[in-house]
């Protein structure tokens, strides 16, 4: 099916590729997709493709335009024939890169196996059992009361969000997508059932800002729902 996909010429759809050409694949994470699954679309493309007798010598597999944390992937192929080779885009392909999103390009040869499954040794950590922050000692609370002052205000905010939801709605619907409302209230109704069922620590603030956002996470999409996850993470 991939290679039904590819240019035209002379009024036909001509594969981009064919039987013995070497390739580049590239799998791209769309954001939301997580390692373990773009491994298995990756080794699943790579099988395919030399399935159908070509070579897939190079492989880049990360996160190179992503739409916040969209589920899915995309995936490029490009033929490392003709003029690609001729101009030496080979080399600036497999060029080594210290920018930070790029991830290094994984090249075979038939001499070798592919360095992505080499196994890599497992180290173990530090023991954090019954200490969810690990070895960071937290810093002390500066705030009186903060448990009591933390669950009003919690508790304030959620409610002011959930009555307003159709207000917000509405706003949303003239300048935007007309989820806004609902996104806020969904997640402003998560954030209150946690904090009713004592999920939400609320001893400390780093405890509680880490437990906020991943209640935002588990409820909320959309723009403002990352933002206020990451927010909440950086806290």
């Amino acid at each position: 099916t991939i290679q039904n996909y590819g240019k035209e010429v002379d009024g036909e759809i001509k594969p981009l590729y064919g039987l013995g050409d070497e390739l580049l694949v590239l799998v791209n994470n769309l954001g939301g997709t997580s390692n373990f699954e773009m491994s298995l679309l990756a080794r699943s493309l790579v099988t395919q493709l030399e399935g159908d007798g070509c070579k897939a010598s190079r492989l880049l597999v990360g996160s190179f335009m992503t739409s916040f944390d969209m589920q899915g992937a995309s995936v490029s192929i490009l033929p490392l024939k003709g003029d690609i080779t001729s101009k030496d885009i080979v080399s600036l392909i497999d060029a080594v890169t210290d920018a930070p999103a790029w991830a290094k390009v994984d090249v075979w040869s038939d001499l070798s196996q592919r360095p992505s499954e080499n196994e890599v040794p497992e180290v173990a950590g530090e023991s954090s059992a019954g200490n969810d922050t690990g070895s960071t000692s937290l810093p002390p609370v500066l705030v009186e009361n903060f448990s009591t002052l933390a669950t009003a205000i919690i508790s304030r905010c959620c409610n002011a969000l959930i009555e307003t939801e159709p207000t917000l709605t509405k706003y949303d619907t003239i300048v935007g997508d007309g989820d806004c409302g609902i996104t806020m209230a969904r997640g402003a109704k998560e954030i209150s059932q946690r904090l009713e069922s004592k999920i939400l620590r609320i001893d400390h603030p780093s405890l509680l800002f880490s437990d906020l956002a991943d209640a935002v996470s588990a409820s909320m999409g959309g723009t403002s729902g990352i933002l206020l996850e990451l927010m909440f993470r950086k806290a």
